[in-house]
């Protein structure tokens, strides 16, 4: 893969609403420290590859959340608009399937529907009481899948109702430690496949929610999943460092390979970890990001690393579109001028071609 970065130099116009059922921040009767950084906390290519939406919170010397911030960045016309949101937190973004509106989905258990047209949330939908971590829109079922640390998958239709929701795990407690990872639409939108922090992966079928089949990761923690374009195979990665693909034929599920993505440091047992998996489009690579917090891309027949992005920089979030090309996010921090006016060092969008 060729690699050209475009950095996003950001232009920002900042509009404060507040939409319909939006809740407000919370106060933590924090002090009024200097803004330190800016956090990506979800990111996401629309169906059409001209915009990217990312959701950043800002965080100040104390460790205070600021300001919680949606931003659309317009691929095409090399153009920001951001706008500061009186939600909690945002932890996952979906784009509907006509790139108008955006879902979001906060830690308070509630799912926004925000328009971008309009610059509102124009929904807001009570889900749980946990967070809701991920998101997944099929564009061929036209349904909306939920999931968080309450182990249950919400299943809505295209104006947001509940059609089904099923409990993943029986013997699951709900909380930070027992949650819902990755909800996956198959390419087909006929099956899904979840995994969950215990390490769970499970393939379910989409009518009624029946579970199909199931893989329990060697490491019983945390496991990440995505399906390869053509849906012919899913690859998991886990906190062993190794990405596993399997072949998938109508539910039924075959080891083919593996590749020891990152190995274990004996001083800090978490250095092997998976946090996110992303196929290219034409299904030959995959890019896998761990705490070394750089993007690793790998020949997906071979499992020979084919290069590593963003050494330098702190990523956290990658997309692939099969058009746009790869982009990530990360952190960002803030320097002050000589009149105390807030200077964010680097860009926290980059795209590679």
């Amino acid at each position: 893969m060729k690699q050209v970065l475009t950095a996003i130099s950001v232009v920002v116009f900042s509009i404060i609403f507040v939409g319909q059922g939006a809740a407000q921040i919370v106060d933590n009767n924090c002090d009024d420290f200097p803004l330190m950084s800016r956090h990506v906390s979800a990111f996401k290519w629309n169906h059409a590859g001209t915009a990217i939406a990312t959701a950043s919170q800002f965080v100040d010397y104390a460790y205070c959340p600021v300001r919680i911030e949606l931003s659309i960045f317009n691929h095409i016309q090399g153009s920001t608009v951001a706008y500061e949101i009186p939600l909690p937190n945002v932890l996952v973004i979906e784009w509907q399937p006509d790139d108008e509106k955006i879902v979001l989905g906060s830690g308070n258990g509630t799912i926004y529907v925000f328009n971008i047209m309009t610059g509102l949330i124009e929904t807001s939908i009570p889900v749980s009481l946990h967070p809701i971590t991920t998101l997944s829109y099929s564009t061929i079922a036209h349904q909306l899948l939920a999931g968080g640390w309450d182990n249950t998958i919400y299943q809505f239709d295209s104006s947001y109702h509940l059609i089904e929701s099923r409990l993943i795990d029986s013997n699951g407690i709900p909380g930070r430690s027992r949650g819902i990872v990755n909800i996956i639409w198959h390419p087909n939108g006929r099956f899904l496949a979840t995994s969950s922090i215990t390490g769970n992966v499970k393939i379910w079928n989409i009518n009624n929610l029946q579970l199909v089949n199931e893989l329990n990761m060697p490491i019983k923690r945390l496991a990440v999943i995505a399906w390869r374009p053509d849906g012919l195979q899913l690859a998991t990665g886990s906190t062993d460092g190794i990405i596993n693909f399997w072949s998938f034929n109508e539910g039924d599920l075959t080891f083919v390979r593996a590749i020891s993505a990152y190995s274990v440091n004996p001083a800090r047992q978490t250095d092997s970890y998976i946090a996110h998996l992303e196929w290219s489009p034409n299904g030959t690579q995959i890019g896998s990001i761990g705490l070394e917090d750089n993007i690793k891309v790998w020949d997906s027949n071979t499992g020979v690393l084919v290069q590593v992005i963003g050494e330098e920089l702190s990523i956290t979030h990658v997309d692939w579109h099969s058009t746009s090309g790869l982009a990530y996010a990360g952190t960002t921090y803030f320097t002050y001028d000589e009149n105390g006016n807030p200077i964010e060092t680097g860009n926290y969008i980059y795209i590679s071609r």
